[in-house]
């Protein structure tokens, strides 16, 4: 559980995993002998409906911060067509993670995009 902690995604430890099971269903989890895996596919629409693991909004700008680290130098049109998700709500969390600094902007307004600071 420390590692969710750290990742940010659960508030307190011990307290996101009840709700984990609730947002994912058994096939997220693979159980061996000497490890445990998790793999929890991301859909910024399911978890802003039903709450997800850190809830509402949060669920949401965490999902956009993961996706920008993982696909760098995109715009917020590209990122809504790319997440399905309206772009008003790609603003407002944008907005959210460039005052927490913890995305900027770089390049030009036309061929740049946002990236982790």
């Amino acid at each position: 559980m420390r590692i969710y902690k750290d990742l940010e995604l659960v508030e307190h430890l011990g307290s996101g995993l009840n709700r984990i099971l609730k947002a994912y269903s058994k096939e997220s989890f693979v159980v061996k002998e000497n490890f445990m895996r998790n793999v929890f596919y991301s859909n910024v629409n399911k978890i802003q409906q039903d709450g997800g693991v850190n809830g509402g909004v949060n669920g949401g700008v965490n999902e956009l911060f993961y996706f920008i680290q993982n696909n760098p130098n995109l715009r917020t049109k590209e990122i809504s067509n790319a997440l399905n998700t309206p772009l008003r709500t790609i603003e407002r969390y944008i907005k959210q993670l460039k005052d927490e600094k913890k995305i900027e902007f770089k390049g030009s307004p036309k061929t740049g995009g946002y990236i982790v600071a």
